[in-house]
């Protein structure tokens, strides 16, 4: 993958967190989600994101409807291979590979399209943008990550609490040490 950041280009696309194997179904899923910040002042579509080795090799390629659904405005969580104008949405990759055969790191290109009359065009020299690579944490986890055991929020009809190392705080009050 070429690394050239300085070509101009509609889309910004960075991690969101830490890629993590969950072991389901007989099979690795690395799990994790892209960022992909569109920097014009006109929408642009997603038409494809594909995971790559760190030889080159495609792992996967996420396009048409499965794209679409894996791809939400970051607010509403709605689905969409549209990113809005000056606006960002997240890509859900769930890259599934046979146990024990996850690389160490991903990298991924990503394809985009501009609407047909689009004037910035011209800006742009590729639809094809290079992410950064992703780092697999390659200790599979079929349970939450070690941080929801800091800290957790729970929420009842009459109260919020939040839970912090075996401490509890009521909204509005210190925290006090809990069963």
């Amino acid at each position: 993958m070429d690394q050239d950041y300085g070509r101009p280009t509609a889309i910004l696309v960075s991690p969101i967190h830490e890629a993590q194997i969950v072991r389901d179904d007989g099979k690795d899923h690395v799990e994790y989600e892209l960022l992909v910040v569109n920097v014009f002042s006109e929408p642009v579509t997603l038409s494809s994101v594909t995971v790559l080795d760190p030889a080159g090799k495609e792992l996967m390629r996420i396009e048409g409807g499965t794209l679409a659904a894996a791809t939400q405005t970051l607010f509403a969580k709605t689905a969409t291979p549209v990113v809005p104008a000056s606006a960002a949405v997240s890509v859900d990759v769930d890259l599934i590979l046979p146990p024990d055969t996850a690389p160490e790191r991903v990298m991924h290109q990503i394809a985009y399209t501009l609407k047909a009359d689009s004037e910035l065009a011209l800006m742009v020299d590729s639809l094809k943008v290079d992410a950064p690579e992703r780092a697999i944490n390659r200790q599979p986890s079929g349970q939450a990550p070690f941080w929801s055991s800091l800290v957790t929020f729970r929420s009842t009809p009459t109260s919020r609490r939040f839970e912090s190392g075996g401490r509890t705080s009521h909204e509005g009050q210190p925290p006090t040490n809990s069963p």
